[in-house]
């Protein structure tokens, strides 16, 4: 091969390794191109459905030079997105969850710091459900936690507890215990009186509970003078304990035995703070509402009782714009119980 095919051929061989290279250049430009693109992209759908987060109730969200700031109620869930060209990375400290997204470079692309809190909680418990169904309309009108209790052997008694039940609140049963009135004892069906037996009692609480339906717990319906009583509390709710039943003390009296006899059981329990219509004047009982939502806040969770009547209904339901203003949470009455 002479000189001149020599060069020719390595002038060939120069531009073809040349062409190679600028194209695996380009190619790699392209790529490097298209990876920055889907990792802005991420970024910003990142960004999208962390604010997305803030439509939630109970969450809070804040953003400023570090990242996104959320605080949310525990139990919340928030949704941390799923990325592809994102390394993501969470930290957990405490109460605190801290999740960093890298680009593939290795830089802070955004920065999620989660922090999860209690909110004051306040559970409505409205006894005196059974006689009629009048008040039920008011009641479902209201999209919020409610506890209902139920007396046994009235003429609505089971299907005003279905009818709650289908409407999302929670029943139980507001069992009939003595009180200190004679006359008023002797015309209660079904009482729990001292004077039984503990087959009597037992007989007599699994009668109710048949009656109202299925619940999962109970309070006291009267009762000052049985819930005095420390042997008869004993047997009730030990036996509550053995069907897997809670116990709310209704509080209806000073030496009432309910609450702390339940704890030193172990069954799960907790007692009301105050009466919300002791007036059914509109205005009093708003302003027992107020009351409650600063006890709530005070104390961190607080149960208070009302009775089943149109004028409560409509008071709670003007009243939850408040409640919510306050950052109080309305709980079921499963929610606030205790053991020991």
């Amino acid at each position: 091969m002479d000189k001149k095919k020599l060069l020719l051929a390595g002038a060939a061989i120069l531009i073809l390794i040349v062409g190679m290279m600028i194209y695996s250049t380009s190619k790699e430009n392209k790529y490097k191109k298209f990876v920055a693109e889907q990792t802005q992209a991420e970024v910003t759908r990142v960004a999208e459905e962390i604010e997305a987060q803030g439509a939630k109730r109970w969450v809070e969200i804040e953003k400023d030079e570090e990242g996104y700031r959320i605080r949310a109620e525990r139990g919340t869930t928030i949704e941390i997105p799923e990325t592809q060209y994102l390394l993501r990375e969470t930290l957990k400290t405490g109460d605190t969850e801290t999740v960093s997204y890298m680009n593939g470079e290795g830089s802070l692309a955004e920065r999620v710091e989660i922090s999860y809190y209690d909110a004051p909680k306040l559970a409505i418990l409205i006894d005196d459900v059974g006689m009629s169904m009048g008040a039920a309309g008011y009641f479902g009108e209201i999209d919020e936690a409610l506890t209902f209790a139920t007396i046994p052997f009235l003429p609505k008694s089971r299907q005003a507890t279905e009818k709650l039940q289908e409407d999302g609140f929670e029943v139980i049963l507001h069992m009939p215990m003595a009180g200190s009135s004679d006359s008023l004892n002797s015309r209660t069906e079904g009482i729990l009186l001292p004077t039984m037996s503990r087959e009597k009692i037992y007989d007599a609480f699994d009668r109710a509970l048949e009656d109202v339906g299925r619940v999962d717990g109970f309070n006291n319906h009267m009762g000052s003078r049985l819930t005095a009583n420390e042997k008869k509390m004993r047997e009730l709710l030990g036996y509550a304990k053995r069907k897997d039943l809670y116990f709310i003390d209704s509080n209806t009296a000073v030496n009432n035995l309910g609450y702390p006899i339940s704890k030193e059981l172990g069954l799960p329990t907790y007692y009301a703070s105050h009466f919300l219509d002791n007036s059914r004047d509109m205005e009093d009982m708003k302003r027992e509402i107020r009351r409650s939502v600063g006890l709530a806040k005070h104390k961190g969770q607080v149960l208070v009782i009302g009775h089943y009547h149109k004028g409560l209904a409509i008071a709670i339901k003007e009243m939850l714009p408040y409640i919510e203003e306050q950052g109080v949470k309305l709980v079921f009455a499963r929610e606030l119980l205790e053991t020991n």
